[in-house]
């Protein structure tokens, strides 16, 4: 995958990003929670790398504060899709029957619904916490996972090494973890990559909507649709966020297409 420039340019960003939110404190002088009246709408430079939003507080140091927020629901979400994603998608392919009928037919009932209206209704009864946020998109996209883990399953499981070690009498446990399993990953890397994407895009919607981690709490989304209300003023405030929110999506579908294509022994062929 690292000869792929595309890749390694993605990597690259990735790091950064993560790397100046986790030390942003050290690398501006300013408070992002800060109000001064005298700062207002400060263009970049003049003391602020990235200029003020309408209260005067420094964007450099929101919009990487805001990182960590709106990256870390993402990860711990798609932690949570991956988990149990993977646990229903090997268990419906592996044992068949009537649990394999009753978590697909539960995961074609959850795909009719469109993911951003079902968060947009559990974020509305139960809050709109982080840890809420992070459960209902990570739920939101197990059906996903468990979709692409499901058919690579059935792929896997009619391979002469399962068959082997199952005449050797493996148990069911071993037949998954140990034959099934790393065989399987793959696939279940490349939907973290992109899902990763996704839950970066549907918590900056959230947050967008008012529906994201109540203030003093900073998120990407929350500070376009707190700044977008003076784009007449200075339009700095709303640019770097959305900036960041479409980059960091371009960023990890690139990843998850440069995995893809190296992942897949079939694609290296050609």
């Amino acid at each position: 995958m690292l000869k792929d420039r595309r890749a390694r340019i993605c990597i690259a960003f990735l790091l950064l990003v993560v790397t100046v939110s986790l030390f942003i404190s050290y690398l501006t002088p300013h408070n992002p929670q800060k109000v001064s009246g005298d700062s207002r709408f400060l263009p970049p430079g003049q003391g602020y790398l990235l200029g003020t939003d309408e209260f005067g507080r420094d964007v450099f140091g929101r919009v990487f504060t805001g990182a960590r927020l709106t990256l870390g629901i993402s990860f711990f979400s798609m932690v949570l899709a991956g988990i149990i994603g993977i646990t229903l998608g090997v268990g419906a392919g592996f044992y068949r029957g009537i649990l394999e009928k009753l978590v697909m037919r539960l995961i074609d009932i959850t795909l009719c619904f469109p993911p951003i209206v079902v968060a947009i209704f559990v974020v509305s009864f139960f809050g709109s916490s982080a840890v809420h946020l992070t459960c209902v998109i990570g739920l939101l996209y197990v059906p996903r996972v468990a979709r692409v883990v499901y058919s690579s399953v059935l792929t896997v499981r009619e391979m002469q090494h399962v068959e082997a070690s199952k005449s050797m009498g493996a148990s069911n446990l071993r037949l998954m973890t140990v034959n099934i399993l790393p065989n399987i990953l793959a696939p279940a890397v490349v939907q973290f990559s992109l899902g990763m994407g996704h839950a970066v895009l549907m918590e900056s919607g959230l947050s967008f909507l008012g529906l994201g981690p109540a203030p003093p709490a900073i998120t990407w989304g929350r500070m376009v649709q707190q700044s977008a209300r003076f784009m007449d003023i200075s339009y700095f405030p709303v640019l770097w966020p959305s900036m960041l929110i479409c980059l960091t999506i371009l960023a990890f579908n690139i990843l998850g297409d440069s995995l893809r294509d190296s992942m897949d022994p079939r694609l290296k062929s050609l």
